[in-house]
């Protein structure tokens, strides 16, 4: 019922006070963290009613520990209530619009964000965030980073040298199923490059990203 990335978001969160569980679809990730005890109360949110009432019904036995909010990114939420916000299965600049609308009221709070498809435009927005660990998850032959934002700890910028390319990996290049990735997406730039003119400028870009994860896949440590 719960997806792999899902458990894998809880997993990196540790124990919950008060979670909330940001464009929550089912809910499924907010019905594990509560099923096992690992969140004592769990806010889902949501921009549609119709995904709120699916969440409903995911939390239905969890009534008195759970509450339905309708409403874009943090805005159906105060600062004081939550200590672990999650957004996951959005694309990054979804996220980076949620996070650039209300990030900053929750300075105290732990933030995992996982990202479907290119993550490159969230970790440029990181950059000043204290990242305390990222992680990447193959769910159905598709690929899932995920990152954690916590106060204390080294910034995006210390952690994601090595120009814009890098902030596709980030450092999970350091992981099997990172330079797996890796391997994968090199094989979508060679494909990608076949098809432009030698003149194009976008195989500018490409070249130099090739350059990069040719380097990283048969490095464990730089």
């Amino acid at each position: 019922m719960v997806p792999e990335r899902l458990i894998r978001l809880a997993k990196l969160a540790g124990p919950i006070k008060t979670g909330a569980d940001i464009a929550c679809d089912h809910a499924y990730l907010s019905y594990y963290l509560l099923k096992h005890n690992q969140a004592n109360f769990m806010i889902a949110t949501d921009i549609k009613a119709n995904p709120l009432e699916n969440a409903k019904r995911t939390l239905k036995p969890f009534r008195d520990r759970s509450e339905l909010r309708l409403g874009f990114g943090l805005q159906p939420l105060t600062p004081s209530e939550v200590d672990t916000i999650f957004i996951s299965g959005l694309g990054a600049e979804t996220i980076v619009e949620i996070l650039q609308e209300g990030m900053e009221r929750f300075l105290n709070a732990t933030f995992v964000l996982q990202v479907n498809g290119n993550p490159s435009p969230l970790r440029a927005f990181l950059m000043s965030k204290s990242i305390f660990t990222e992680d990447i998850v193959k769910e159905n032959r598709h690929y899932y980073q995920i990152i954690v934002v916590k106060e204390g700890y080294k910034k995006g910028e210390q952690i994601w040298q090595g120009g814009v390319p890098i902030l596709r990996i980030g450092s999970l290049y350091r992981s099997e199923l990172g330079r797996e990735y890796l391997s994968k997406r090199l094989g979508d730039i060679e494909e990608a490059l076949s098809g432009l003119l030698p003149d194009d400028p976008r195989g500018k870009d490409l070249r130099a990203e090739r350059s990069l994860f040719q380097e990283l896949v048969n490095t464990k440590e730089r």
